[in-house]
């Protein structure tokens, strides 16, 4: 992810630095260029911060789980608030699906914009 960010954030500066190739519409590569530099620069830094941090993604107790795995962070879930858990793949990568009674009440704990 870090490396094909980099690679379009560069694309992005040489689409915003090179004359204009799109003659019917000139400004649309200033547009992709922008774009391409806001959205994957801030891969970049979602990329390099998940690199950077050395604490555990998930830490089981008698109690519950605390969920660091993420940059959508939930936090601890009560054992008691767990209905089920599923395995799933995308792809051939394999995750957890936990289904919770009350998922709005989690929802409404997160402080991030993908809220």
């Amino acid at each position: 992810m870090l490396m094909g960010s980099i690679m379009f954030v560069i694309s992005g500066f040489w689409s915003l630095l090179r004359s204009e190739i799109c003659i019917y519409m000139p400004w649309i590569d200033k547009v992709m260029g922008i774009v391409s530099i806001l959205f994957f620069g801030s891969a970049i830094r979602v990329a390099i911060k998940a690199i950077m941090n050395k604490s555990a993604g998930v830490i089981i107790t008698e109690e519950g789980f605390i969920d660091n795995s993420t940059e959508v962070r939930t936090g601890f879930v009560s054992w008691g608030d767990v209905l089920e858990i599923k395995e799933s793949a995308v792809l051939h990568i394999r995750f957890l699906i936990i289904i919770v009674k009350n998922p709005q009440d989690y929802i409404l704990r997160q402080t991030n914009l993908l809220k």
